[in-house]
């Protein structure tokens, strides 16, 4: 079980990449300390290229090479682990799997013949898909599938990696919204990375801005005011309070 409250803790020194070329090493994050409590959404914002989805592959493990230590809960990373989704930049979804498949891929054996899953892609509108594979999907289809199957493990903590990114307008806004009501139903903490300030506005109750070179924690704004009442007015109000701390 995870501690009460802290969902996680990172205190990352410093992260760096040896390029294959030149064998220099660069240095890309440092001096960043994280914490993330039950049931926060928190939004990393900062702009292209300056680590923000290194830092989410930290935090899932899929890369361990790094200077400082990684707690979830109460046991360290070493001890425990935390029960992970992740929603990537792309859906990668295996295409030799049909969607049902690929879904059960993920779940634990305790959830196997639960139907709670295939509630969350009905949710997502594509409940119709589930004998389908990934290349009779559109882009849109597909993200939502990866979606599903991100809350379809019940995670302790959601890690989303621009997930809307390359949608049109209207499909990216049909799927906030998708998101949003499954969130706000399961409640688990969240870390999504942005770099458009609005959608961190509509969604965050924390954001964290990241800036410098190397990248490290600039400011970080908490938002009062609950996702559910954020009407566009609202939004531009918060929008204008973050611009004038900048």
């Amino acid at each position: 079980m995870l501690a009460a409250g802290r969902v996680l803790r990172l205190q990352l020194d410093k992260k760096s990449f040896r390029s294959a070329e030149t064998q220099k090493v660069q240095t890309v994050l440092q001096n960043i300390v994280l914490e993330v409590q039950d049931q926060e959404f928190v939004c990393l914002f900062g702009p292209s290229g300056c680590g923000k989805t290194t830092l989410l592959n930290l935090i899932a493990g899929i890369d361990s090479e790094f200077e400082g230590k990684l707690t979830f809960g109460s046991p360290t990373i070493e001890d425990g682990q935390a029960r992970l989704g992740y929603v990537f930049q792309d859906p990668l979804l295996l295409p030799w799997m049909t969607v049902e498949s690929n879904i059960r891929l993920v779940l634990p054996k305790s959830q196997q013949s639960s139907d709670l899953p295939w509630r969350y892609l009905d949710q997502m509108g594509v409940g119709n898909v589930r004998k389908s594979f990934p290349g009779e999907l559109s882009l849109g289809m597909a993200r939502r599938v990866s979606l599903a199957r991100a809350f379809a493990v019940q995670p302790q903590l959601l890690l989303m990696d621009e997930p809307f990114v390359s949608l049109d307008q209207q499909n990216a806004e049909v799927l906030r919204e998708l998101m949003m009501e499954v969130w706000l139903e399961n409640r688990c903490a969240v870390l999504l990375v942005t770099h458009d300030l609005d959608e961190a506005i509509r969604f965050a109750d924390r954001i964290i801005f990241f800036g410098n070179d190397p990248t490290s924690i600039v400011r970080e704004s908490l938002i009062q005011t609950q996702q559910i009442e954020r009407n566009s007015l609202i939004r531009s109000e918060i929008r204008q309070q973050l611009v004038e701390q900048n």
